[in-house]
Protein backbone atom coordinates (compact mmCIF):
# COMPACT_ATOMS: atom_id res chain seq x y z
CA UNK A 1 0.00 0.00 0.00
CA UNK A 2 2.73 2.45 1.02
CA UNK A 3 4.88 1.41 -1.96
CA UNK A 4 1.97 1.99 -4.35
CA UNK A 5 1.33 5.46 -2.89
CA UNK A 6 5.03 6.38 -3.18
CA UNK A 7 5.16 5.18 -6.79
CA UNK A 8 2.06 7.24 -7.67
CA UNK A 9 3.57 10.37 -6.07
CA UNK A 10 6.85 9.97 -8.01
CA UNK A 11 4.96 9.54 -11.30
CA UNK A 12 2.83 12.61 -10.56
CA UNK A 13 5.94 14.73 -9.92
CA UNK A 14 7.48 13.48 -13.16
CA UNK A 15 4.35 14.38 -15.16
CA UNK A 16 4.19 17.86 -13.56
CA UNK A 17 7.87 18.42 -14.33
CA UNK A 18 7.35 17.51 -17.99
CA UNK A 19 4.27 19.75 -18.14
CA UNK A 20 6.15 22.82 -16.88
CA UNK A 21 9.12 22.10 -19.13
CA UNK A 22 6.82 21.86 -22.15
CA UNK A 23 5.17 25.16 -21.21
CA UNK A 24 8.57 26.83 -20.94
CA UNK A 25 9.69 25.44 -24.29
CA UNK A 26 6.46 26.62 -25.89
CA UNK A 27 7.66 30.20 -25.39
CA UNK A 28 5.17 31.66 -22.92
CA UNK A 29 4.96 32.11 -19.16
CA UNK A 30 1.86 32.52 -17.02
CA UNK A 31 2.14 35.69 -14.91
CA UNK A 32 0.34 36.27 -11.62
CA UNK A 33 -1.57 39.61 -11.66
CA UNK A 34 -0.29 42.17 -9.19
CA UNK A 35 -3.78 43.25 -8.13
CA UNK A 36 -4.51 39.97 -6.39
CA UNK A 37 -7.43 37.57 -6.54
CA UNK A 38 -9.94 39.64 -4.56
CA UNK A 39 -9.82 42.51 -7.03
CA UNK A 40 -13.33 43.86 -6.40
CA UNK A 41 -12.76 44.58 -2.69
CA UNK A 42 -10.60 47.27 -1.12
CA UNK A 43 -8.65 45.11 1.33
CA UNK A 44 -7.49 48.18 3.27
CA UNK A 45 -10.99 48.91 4.57
CA UNK A 46 -13.08 47.20 7.23
CA UNK A 47 -16.75 46.35 6.71
CA UNK A 48 -17.74 49.76 8.12
CA UNK A 49 -15.73 51.49 5.37
CA UNK A 50 -12.98 52.76 7.68
CA UNK A 51 -9.27 51.97 7.25
CA UNK A 52 -8.15 48.70 8.88
CA UNK A 53 -4.79 50.09 10.09
CA UNK A 54 -4.05 47.09 12.33
CA UNK A 55 -4.16 44.77 9.31
CA UNK A 56 -2.60 46.94 6.60
CA UNK A 57 0.49 45.59 4.83
CA UNK A 58 2.70 46.77 2.00
CA UNK A 59 1.33 44.01 -0.21
CA UNK A 60 -2.26 45.11 0.38
CA UNK A 61 -1.39 48.75 -0.35
CA UNK A 62 0.36 47.83 -3.59
CA UNK A 63 -2.49 45.55 -4.69
CA UNK A 64 -5.14 48.18 -3.94
CA UNK A 65 -3.29 51.08 -5.57
CA UNK A 66 -2.51 48.95 -8.65
CA UNK A 67 -6.17 48.08 -9.20
CA UNK A 68 -7.49 51.55 -8.44
CA UNK A 69 -4.89 53.24 -10.65
CA UNK A 70 -5.85 50.97 -13.53
CA UNK A 71 -9.56 51.63 -12.92
CA UNK A 72 -8.85 55.36 -12.77
CA UNK A 73 -6.99 55.39 -16.09
CA UNK A 74 -9.71 53.31 -17.75
CA UNK A 75 -12.30 55.72 -16.35
CA UNK A 76 -10.47 58.73 -17.77
CA UNK A 77 -10.16 56.99 -21.14
CA UNK A 78 -13.90 56.27 -21.17
CA UNK A 79 -14.74 59.90 -20.29
CA UNK A 80 -12.41 61.15 -23.04
CA UNK A 81 -14.56 59.38 -25.62
CA UNK A 82 -17.66 61.21 -24.39
CA UNK A 83 -16.17 64.70 -24.86
CA UNK A 84 -16.82 64.79 -28.61
CA UNK A 85 -20.62 64.67 -28.45
CA UNK A 86 -21.36 65.80 -24.89
CA UNK A 87 -24.23 68.22 -24.36
CA UNK A 88 -23.42 69.11 -20.76
CA UNK A 89 -19.67 69.07 -20.08
CA UNK A 90 -20.06 69.40 -16.32
CA UNK A 91 -22.40 66.43 -15.93
CA UNK A 92 -20.83 64.22 -18.61
CA UNK A 93 -17.12 65.07 -18.23
CA UNK A 94 -16.00 67.02 -15.18
CA UNK A 95 -18.27 65.64 -12.46
CA UNK A 96 -17.44 62.01 -13.39
CA UNK A 97 -13.74 62.92 -13.43
CA UNK A 98 -13.91 64.39 -9.94
CA UNK A 99 -15.81 61.34 -8.66
CA UNK A 100 -13.01 59.08 -9.87
CA UNK A 101 -10.66 60.54 -7.25
CA UNK A 102 -12.42 59.00 -4.23
CA UNK A 103 -11.02 55.47 -3.86
CA UNK A 104 -7.61 56.36 -5.32
CA UNK A 105 -7.13 59.26 -2.92
CA UNK A 106 -8.28 57.12 0.02
CA UNK A 107 -5.78 54.33 -0.60
CA UNK A 108 -3.02 56.81 -1.42
CA UNK A 109 -3.73 58.63 1.84
CA UNK A 110 -3.70 55.41 3.89
CA UNK A 111 -0.32 54.43 2.45
CA UNK A 112 1.05 57.91 3.17
CA UNK A 113 -0.25 57.83 6.75
CA UNK A 114 1.38 54.45 7.30
CA UNK A 115 4.64 55.73 5.79
CA UNK A 116 4.72 58.88 7.92
CA UNK A 117 3.60 57.05 11.06
CA UNK A 118 5.90 54.04 10.90
CA UNK A 119 8.51 53.87 8.15
CA UNK A 120 9.51 50.37 9.27
CA UNK A 121 6.09 49.10 8.16
CA UNK A 122 6.17 51.18 4.98
CA UNK A 123 9.78 51.70 3.78
CA UNK A 124 10.60 54.68 1.59
CA UNK A 125 11.18 52.57 -1.53
CA UNK A 126 7.78 50.87 -1.19
CA UNK A 127 5.91 54.11 -0.58
CA UNK A 128 7.70 55.79 -3.49
CA UNK A 129 6.44 53.07 -5.85
CA UNK A 130 2.89 53.52 -4.54
CA UNK A 131 3.16 57.31 -4.76
CA UNK A 132 4.50 57.26 -8.32
CA UNK A 133 1.79 54.85 -9.51
CA UNK A 134 -1.01 56.88 -7.92
CA UNK A 135 0.44 60.18 -9.14
CA UNK A 136 0.75 58.83 -12.69
CA UNK A 137 -2.87 57.68 -12.66
CA UNK A 138 -4.27 60.92 -11.22
CA UNK A 139 -2.32 63.06 -13.67
CA UNK A 140 -4.05 61.27 -16.58
CA UNK A 141 -6.99 63.68 -16.50
CA UNK A 142 -4.65 66.68 -16.65
CA UNK A 143 -2.65 65.20 -19.54
CA UNK A 144 -5.67 64.61 -21.76
CA UNK A 145 -6.03 66.82 -24.82
CA UNK A 146 -9.79 66.06 -25.27
CA UNK A 147 -10.53 66.92 -21.63
CA UNK A 148 -8.40 70.07 -21.81
CA UNK A 149 -10.17 71.15 -24.99
CA UNK A 150 -13.56 70.46 -23.39
CA UNK A 151 -12.63 72.80 -20.53
CA UNK A 152 -11.48 75.51 -22.95
CA UNK A 153 -14.64 75.20 -25.04
CA UNK A 154 -16.86 75.37 -21.97
CA UNK A 155 -15.01 78.43 -20.70
CA UNK A 156 -15.44 80.21 -24.05
CA UNK A 157 -19.21 79.69 -24.11
CA UNK A 158 -21.21 82.82 -23.50
CA UNK A 159 -23.04 81.65 -20.40
CA UNK A 160 -22.90 82.47 -16.74
CA UNK A 161 -20.92 80.08 -14.57
CA UNK A 162 -21.12 79.52 -10.84
CA UNK A 163 -18.03 80.12 -8.74
CA UNK A 164 -17.48 76.36 -8.41
CA UNK A 165 -17.77 75.80 -12.16
CA UNK A 166 -15.42 78.70 -12.84
CA UNK A 167 -12.76 77.37 -10.45
CA UNK A 168 -13.10 73.85 -11.82
CA UNK A 169 -12.59 74.95 -15.43
CA UNK A 170 -9.69 77.21 -14.45
CA UNK A 171 -8.07 74.26 -12.67
CA UNK A 172 -8.25 71.97 -15.72
CA UNK A 173 -7.09 74.70 -18.09
CA UNK A 174 -4.17 75.71 -15.85
CA UNK A 175 -3.04 72.10 -15.30
CA UNK A 176 -3.35 71.45 -19.03
CA UNK A 177 -1.18 74.43 -19.89
CA UNK A 178 1.40 73.44 -17.28
CA UNK A 179 1.56 70.04 -19.02
CA UNK A 180 1.99 71.69 -22.42
CA UNK A 181 -1.39 70.70 -23.87
CA UNK A 182 -1.70 74.07 -25.59
CA UNK A 183 1.65 73.59 -27.35
CA UNK A 184 2.51 71.81 -30.60
CA UNK A 185 3.74 68.21 -30.61
CA UNK A 186 7.50 68.81 -30.49
CA UNK A 187 7.38 71.42 -27.73
CA UNK A 188 4.95 69.30 -25.74
CA UNK A 189 7.21 66.23 -25.87
CA UNK A 190 10.22 68.28 -24.82
CA UNK A 191 8.27 69.72 -21.87
CA UNK A 192 7.13 66.25 -20.77
CA UNK A 193 10.71 65.00 -20.92
CA UNK A 194 11.92 67.95 -18.83
CA UNK A 195 9.16 67.47 -16.24
CA UNK A 196 9.97 63.75 -15.94
CA UNK A 197 13.64 64.50 -15.39
CA UNK A 198 12.85 67.15 -12.76
CA UNK A 199 10.63 64.68 -10.89
CA UNK A 200 13.38 62.07 -10.97
CA UNK A 201 15.95 64.51 -9.60
CA UNK A 202 13.50 65.68 -6.94
CA UNK A 203 12.96 62.13 -5.65
CA UNK A 204 16.71 61.51 -5.62
CA UNK A 205 17.28 64.72 -3.66
CA UNK A 206 14.62 63.77 -1.08
CA UNK A 207 16.19 60.34 -0.59
CA UNK A 208 19.63 61.86 -0.07
CA UNK A 209 18.26 64.36 2.45
CA UNK A 210 16.46 61.59 4.34
CA UNK A 211 19.57 59.40 4.34
CA UNK A 212 21.72 62.27 5.63
CA UNK A 213 19.13 63.08 8.31
CA UNK A 214 18.99 59.46 9.47
CA UNK A 215 22.78 59.33 9.67
CA UNK A 216 22.81 62.46 11.86
CA UNK A 217 20.21 60.97 14.21
CA UNK A 218 22.25 57.81 14.81
CA UNK A 219 24.31 58.26 18.03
Amino acid sequence: MALSFLRTKVITRHVKKQFYQNKRNAGYVVLIPEIGEDAEKNTLLAENGLPEFSDITIEKCIAAISKQSLDYENGVSHIEKSTANCKNAFKEVFQPLEMLDGQLELTWGIAKTLYLGNSSLMPTASYRNIHERAHKARSAKFNSVPIFQAAVNEKNKLKKLTDEEQRLLDKYILEGKLNGLDEAGGKREKLHSTIAELQKQRYMFREKVQLATNCLLVP
